[in-house]
């Protein structure tokens, strides 16, 4: 079969905010962001002309071309006579690079929901989508390079580097720290829909039936995906016992034993209590693991976000006094702070 090229415009390609040095600005290609596709002369796509750097005078306008790479990009133009795309960018007077290494990092090692996770980054004096976004690329080291990587949404397992990257007033980019995704114990995270066996079924038909999903999180499991399973019978034939283990590599980890016999049965999912709380300037979470906490004004300002990491969570958050909402997974209170 073949695998069609994708439109550009679908991969989302941008240029950072820029701060002019010497009346110059300089774009590299660590300052392209992407979704998907990798700038570099052996990848997707490039400056014009094949360029990996382009200098623009700060009295010019502030736009740059980027052009596909000759047989070998993944990308196509929407219009098949085009040549390159344009793409706008801002020339900013202040930079996050010095207030990068700065940065209060929390909420960085949730485990996997199935949902896209992201840590709480705090910058002393800089307000968060206002003064500078948070970016996340595969990585295990803020001293990676990320030329030729995709912005990630933070969803499957594994290990991210954070970047900053100034918005509004703000310009440039620089790490921040790492975030960690930890697989979910395929014994503690999930429950197991288990099948009844009464003598008569076969191996295939009880692995058919088995089923399992996150109690935190909406993520259903997939066999040889996910998960392997080893079947075994019982000497005497009334009993099958089935050995689980989370795939390497995958979103899963280590092994659960359970046992098919006349009495077991499908199970339905046990909703685990969660809550929330306020009390004397501390949230207090729980069973809200990777779920992300909102505290909202009435006026609909938000006030507090964040991801929740573990079970047991407090959290002291700084109110003006006023009535607020603290919404997490599906857990809400209403609150006043005096």
């Amino acid at each position: 079969f073949a695998i069609e090229q994708a439109e550009i415009d679908d991969a989302e390609i941008r240029i950072i905010n820029k701060k002019p040095v010497d009346g110059k600005i300089t774009l590299v290609a660590s300052d392209v962001v992407s979704k998907f596709g990798k700038f570099g002369k052996d990848a997707d796509f490039t400056f014009e002309g094949g360029k990996t750097t382009v200098t623009v005078l700060s009295t010019a306008k502030k736009e740059v071309k980027i052009e596909l790479t000759t047989g070998k990009s993944n990308l196509k133009y929407a219009d098949a006579a085009a040549k390159f795309i344009t793409l706008p960018f801002n020339a900013v007077e202040k930079s996050v690079n010095a207030l990068a290494s700065k940065a209060e990092v929390t909420d960085n090692k949730p485990t996997f929901t199935g949902s896209a996770l992201r840590p709480t980054v705090k910058i002393a004096n800089l307000t968060e989508d206002t003064d500078f976004k948070v970016v996340l690329y595969e990585g295990k080291s803020i001293g990676e390079d990320i030329t030729g990587k995709n912005s990630l949404a933070g969803t499957e397992a594994g290990d991210y580097v954070i970047w900053v990257e100034g918005i509004g007033e703000y310009g440039e980019h620089a790490a921040a720290g790492t975030f960690k995704i930890n697989q979910a114990n395929v014994a503690t995270d999930v429950q197991w829909h288990t099948p009844s066996f009464t003598g008569y079924e076969t191996p295939e038909e009880l692995l058919d039936v088995l089923k399992g999903e996150l109690i935190v999180g909406d993520h259903k499991l997939k066999y040889n995906t996910d998960y392997d399973v080893v079947l075994s019978p019982s000497t005497d034939g009334n009993f099958y016992s089935a050995l689980i283990t989370g795939i390497k590599g995958s979103n899963f980890t280590g092994t659960h034993t359970l046992t098919f016999n006349e009495d077991s049965k499908i199970e339905t999912v046990t909703s685990v209590p969660t809550s929330v709380s306020y009390a004397n300037g501390v949230l207090t979470l729980t069973n809200l693991n990777g779920a992300t906490a909102t505290v909202v004004s009435l006026n609909g300002k938000i006030a507090a976000k964040f991801t929740v990491s573990g079970n047991d969570v407090q959290k002291a958050v700084s109110l003006a006094p006023g009535f607020y909402i603290l919404n997490a997974g599906n857990a809400a209170t209403k609150f006043i702070v005096k």
